[in-house]
């Protein structure tokens, strides 16, 4: 008997042929090494126009724990609705086809499964960020805290979420608005 699947991993791509082999080869071999059989990768190429989609179809092909949605650019929010309507975990992570990923990075989340309905993550270090994105980073999570009454540290990183309750949503954003 099969065991539930524990987590989905949704990875959004955009013109990511450069990293979305290496990313997602990263997150399949950590989830195997921390969730073995009980987890699931969705890719979903949003309208690339390089080779994107074809790396995708080629590690569906390789990885069984590997699906793969092609869709017309709607962003990262068409994205992230396009991979919760896949997932078939108990929990969904969404993490970036930019950014390297290994065991250690998934531990401290899949420590806390079950622990919330919401685990939100936190960078320690921003490489690469002006003076101004800094000051930014700094403001955004205190008006978050002051307009909402939600006390973090880092409000645009990585979460990870009870899939039922995002289904329930109906989420509206398409893109990250500027």
């Amino acid at each position: 008997m099969n065991e539930p699947l524990q987590l989905t991993v949704v990875l959004p791509a955009y013109d990511e042929e450069a990293l979305l082999e290496s990313t997602a080869r990263g997150v399949l071999a950590a989830l195997e090494q921390l969730l073995p059989s009980r987890h699931q990768l969705v890719v979903v190429d949003d309208g690339s126009r390089d080779r994107t989609p074809e790396i995708a179809d080629r590690l569906a092909a390789e990885f069984e724990a590997l699906e793969v949605v092609h869709q017309a650019n709607t962003g990262i929010g068409g994205a992230l609705q396009a991979g919760i309507a896949r997932a078939r975990g108990e929990y969904l992570l969404l993490w970036p086809a930019d950014m390297p990923c290994g065991a250690a990075d998934l531990r401290p989340y899949l420590a806390r499964l079950g622990a919330a309905d919401v685990i939100v993550g936190r960078r320690r270090a921003r490489p690469g960020y002006t003076p101004l994105m800094k000051a930014a980073s700094w403001v955004y999570p205190k008006l978050v805290g002051l307009l909402f009454g939600l006390h973090l540290h880092d409000v645009n990183w990585i979460c990870l979420y009870r899939t039922r309750h995002l289904a329930r949503l109906r989420l509206t954003q398409q893109g990250i608005p500027m």
